[in-house]
Parts: structure tokens; C-alpha cells; sequence
């Protein structure tokens, strides 16, 4: 199974990348098939409904819908996987959905040590490389990358689909010596839910369904965002992210509670999921 970047040869439990030149090295999957890589470890910009999930986006899956299919059919949905610790990416593998003609058929490839500061891959002239991705529903489409990154987290940033946005997929590479560089800032677990519900609160809110803990990054719990009963500026949201703890650097401000104040809005007041970055 060729493709501009590699060859793809499969045997039972393994799979071997080779390129021009012979056997590529670092090319062990790195989790996604075997489910080394925990189902909470996958995540994506969307989710169109039950039992298309992002973990179930991992190479040759079957299980549920047969794949990770995005909410919303637009240029960058994304798929995201942590590596759970910094490993040396040397490329990916993706499917479509083996079920129905649905697939990627084109992807951009972003890395990060933190998951906030996000790197989008680049070829040897410094414009944003496009990968090919698949024209059929199964056949593994392999792109093996020039320069190889060392990272934790990955994401599949959709370019172009045929029906609607759906995929399964690997990622390869080996160990590496690289470290996590000590940083700040990182999540304090608004995502998470290491922030309670109780520290998170509001101005007002719409209804049951749109109450301020809702507003948690990638949630999707009741109507999935906090929104405020009152379309007005000034409307707030306010998490309380507890004591700081570490050495803060002199630019970033230490605080226990902050607020977002709303001075524009579009459609129905002020729709919120955050995320808190800091250390």
C-alpha cells in the first residue's frame, strides 16, 4: 500500500513503514490500535453523536459506529491524541469509516509539548504540509514525516472529506530522550474536572441545561456551554482555580479567581466552554 511518503507492510500484531532507501526506523505504533493509548487520552473537536466518539478512531476499529465522525462538516475539525508522555512522531496512519463511504481525504498535522502552544508540521520550504488521506473505506494510508518531531500530543486537522468527516487512525514513532521543558502555563482543570462544578459560577444562565459549569473545554454534558440568561454586556463567567502552586514567572499574573466579562456577543448571549492556562 504505497503513498507519496512511505509503504505501508502489515502483518499479524506489527507494522513496518519502509521508504526509498529500506526499513524506516522509529516506526513502532504508538498506541492507537492496540489501546496502549486509554480511550480518554482521544478526544476531537466534535462528535456528530453516541457511538461515534473520538476513541473510537483507531486503526482498524470496528467497534460502535466504526470511527471517530466529527459534529460539523468544516476545515478544521480536529482529532487529538496524547501520547502520554514526549515520544519521537515519525509519522501516521488513517483509515475512513468501514462501514459507509465517509473519510478524510485530505489532513494537516499539529504537535504539542503542552497541549496549549500548538506547531503545525511544515515541509522543507516552511509552508503548512497537507497530507493525503484516504479513497477508500479501509486501506491504511500511511505518511511518514521528513523531519520527524518529538512531542506528546498530536492532532489531525481535517483539509477535505468525501460524505462527512470521519477517520481512523495510528500514530508512529519510537522513545525518546526529549523531556517535557518545565513550563507554565498548563491546565488547572477546567477540562479536566479538577475545577468542581461548585467553584464555577456566573451572572445568570438560561436554563438547566446552560448552567456555568457546563462552560468546561470540550464539554458536551447538557446543551454542552454555559450561556447567560441575559443578552447584555457585562455578563460573566468565573471560576475560582484555587491556590497556585510552583514558581510564577514575573509577566503572568497569580490569581485565585477571575472573571470573563462579555462585551459582544453572536446568536444567544455569550456561549462559553474555557479552558484555564496557567501554573
Amino acid at each position: 500500500m504505497a503513498s507519496r511518503h512511505g509503504v505501508l507492510v502489515r502483518f499479524t500484531g506489527f507494522i513496518i513503514l519502509i521508504s526509498a532507501v529500506g526499513v524506516k526506523a522509529c516506526s513502532d505504533p504508538l498506541g492507537m490500535e492496540s489501546g496502549d493509548i486509554p480511550d480518554e487520552s482521544i478526544t476531537a473537536s466534535s462528535t456528530h453523536s453516541p457511538g461515534l466518539e473520538p476513541y473510537l478512531g483507531r486503526l482498524n476499529g470496528v467497534a460502535g459506529g466504526g470511527g471517530w465522525v466529527a459534529k460539523y462538516l468544516a476545515i478544521g475539525q480536529w482529532l487529538q491524541v496524547d501520547l502520554g508522555e514526549m515520544k519521537r512522531v515519525m509519522g501516521t496512519i488513517i483509515q475512513g469509516r468501514p462501514s459507509t463511504d465517509q473519510r478524510v481525504t485530505s489532513y494537516k498535522l499539529q504537535y504539542s509539548t503542552d497541549r496549549i502552544t500548538w506547531t503545525t508540521y511544515a515541509g522543507s520550504n516552511g509552508s503548512e504540509m497537507v497530507f493525503p488521506g484516504n479513497f477508500d473505506r479501509s486501506t491504511p494510508v500511511p505518511n511518514l514525516l521528513n523531519n520527524p518531531v518529538d512531542a506528546r500530543y498530536v492532532r489531525f486537522v481535517v483539509q477535505s472529506w468525501l460524505g462527512t468527516i470521519a477517520m481512523r487512525a495510528e500514530i508512529v514513532g519510537c522513545n525518546t530522550t526529549a523531556v517535557l521543558p518545565p513550563a507554565c502555563p498548563h491546565m488547572l482543570g477546567m477540562e479536566s474536572g479538577a475545577i468542581p462544578d461548585s467553584s464555577i459560577t456566573a451572572s445568570s444562565f438560561l436554563d438547566p441545561s446552560h448552567e456555568p459549569y457546563r462552560g468546561r473545554l470540550n464539554g458536551f454534558a447538557g446543551a454542552g456551554a454555559w450561556v447567560p440568561k441575559y443578552n447584555i454586556i457585562g455578563q460573566w463567567f468565573q471560576p475560582s482555580v484555587g491556590r497556585c502552586s510552583g514558581e510564577v514567572p514575573a509577566s503572568v499574573v497569580d490569581l485565585r479567581e477571575f472573571k470573563i466579562v462579555a462585551q459582544t456577543s453572536l446568536n444567544l448571549g455569550a456561549v462559553t466552554r474555557e479552558r484555564w492556562p496557567s501554573c
